[in-house]
């Protein structure tokens, strides 16, 4: 049983690791059809996301109202910032599974006084094989 909580435990921090190695994009493409990339969660790339802002805040300012402001730096940023607080959580419940499951047999054999159970006498042999030890 202790080596399940090992193994989910082991297996919700790589989880969390792997999660931060997968690309993000938004959900909304640029003027070539592609999906805006905002790069890892380990490593955030808003290059793209910067380049469309600029040039959606100059169409704005050369054709007015009909080309909308947008924002997907923070956009970008707020994607990165889930992904990183849904693995931080995934991962420290992770660690704390593993390491209860490593440290706990541990602390409760230390705790554990070993007391005979109730009308148990031990044999005769034992007893005489204790007093010559003892002697």
């Amino acid at each position: 049983m202790r080596r399940g909580w090992q193994v989910l435990g082991a297996a919700a921090m790589l989880g969390a690791f792997l999660a931060l190695c997968v690309p993000l994009s938004l959900r909304v493409v640029d003027r070539a059809g592609q999906p805006i990339a905002c790069g890892t969660g380990l490593q955030p790339d808003t290059s793209v996301a910067r380049y469309v802002d600029t040039l959606n805040a100059q169409l704005r300012a050369q054709g007015g109202a009909a080309f909308v402001a947008s924002d997907y730096v923070g956009e970008c940023a707020a994607l990165i910032g889930d992904r990183r607080a849904v693995a931080g959580t995934v991962a420290g419940v992770g660690a704390a599974v593993l390491l209860t499951a490593l440290t706990a047999p541990a602390a409760i054999g230390a705790r554990r006084v070993r007391v005979p159970a109730a009308g148990y006498l031990p044999r005769r042999s034992s007893i005489t094989a204790l007093k010559s030890l003892s002697a």
